[in-house]
């Protein structure tokens, strides 16, 4: 008790221009609170628990109002509007875009990385998945609220991407924002690839048959002549994750050849956009490098007006 009372005494001396609770001690042992010397009422336990005096009902049983502290508050500061908003749209497996992006988006000065995941009913990699899909595009996109605040809007998977088509994913994303400027990642390789002055690729996927396939066509579609590739046979994005940085890039080496003026890294949920990965392997290899993620990164920049340089992710950052 009187240590205490001690502590408090020594907290009025040394905030003489502050209201200080004090205390006394009432007739029931407790201490009562004291502000600026004027006591606070207090019942004892037993008259508060019964309700009143004596036990009869009618009693204040609330407890006595708080003090308020007087404080000068500081005005509110408002961070300057970002130069641009991108709105990313992930599939629900992919858990690499969320690390990537925003380490890249960092070295950006006022441009923000916003990400929405897509509902999945499965984990395959598959068409099928896809078109299940398609229409959670929109809800998906709904969910920056709001998504007009975004410079741009881009579906985030290779495969996905090819698969429905531009048309049909510009088509779900305006259903969330009308005016909005589109992109996804196959148009984004082909972008990409067009800006590099590449016309002969090797190409590297995790896919299955079926889809790596598809991934060649669209690029030959493109106008691009796909001269080497291999794909890794996985049908799922958590073992296309699992794939180390080192071993994709010893595939990228082993499918490159001579006729190749760039290697192609496809699908998003490879770990092949860190920092440094895509200008240590264009050192290895003497040649342009195209990630998926990167090349969608670029696209979104690029789309949104943002045509800043950064070091790290390759000639398509630099050059671009």
């Amino acid at each position: 008790f009187w240590l205490k009372q001690f502590w408090l005494q020594i907290r009025a001396h040394s905030h003489p221009t502050s209201r200080v609770l004090l205390s006394q001690t009432c007739s029931c042992g407790c201490l009562e609170a004291m502000c600026s010397g004027e006591a606070t009422p207090h019942k004892p336990d037993s008259e508060a628990r019964s309700g009143g005096p004596g036990g009869g009902p009618g009693g204040d049983v609330s407890p006595p109002a708080a003090k308020r502290l007087r404080m000068s508050l500081p005005p509110i500061t408002v961070a300057p509007k970002p130069r641009a908003i991108l709105g990313c749209l992930c599939i629900a497996t992919d858990n690499v875009m969320p690390e990537e992006g925003p380490a890249f988006v960092s070295r950006l000065r006022g441009v923000e990385l916003r990400i929405q995941k897509i509902r999945f009913d499965s984990e395959t990699i598959s068409a099928d998945t896809f078109y299940r899909a398609a229409g959670d595009i929109s809800e998906a996109a709904r969910q920056f609220m709001p998504a007009e605040a975004c410079s741009v809007l881009g579906l985030s998977c290779t495969s996905m991407s090819f698969t429905l088509g531009a048309e049909l994913v510009d088509k779900q994303l305006r259903l969330a924002s009308p005016g909005a400027n589109t992109t996804d990642m196959a148009r984004a390789q082909l972008s990409a690839l067009q800006a590099l002055c590449v016309k002969r690729i090797a190409l590297v996927t995790p896919y299955v048959e079926a889809v790596a396939a598809s991934n060649v066509r669209m690029l030959e579609s493109g106008g691009l002549e796909v001269v080497s590739s291999a794909t890794m046979g996985l049908d799922r994005d958590e073992l296309t994750t699992a794939v180390t940085p080192d071993c994709i890039a010893d595939w990228a080496a082993a499918v490159d050849c001579e006729e190749a003026e760039a290697v192609v890294v496809g699908c998003s949920a490879f770990r092949a956009c860190g920092p440094n990965f895509i200008d240590s392997l264009e050192a290895r290899l003497g040649k342009p490098v195209v990630t998926s993620t990167q090349a969608f990164l670029w696209s979104m920049l690029r789309t949104a007006g943002v045509n800043d340089s950064v070091e790290g992710y390759g000639r398509l950052l630099t050059k671009c």
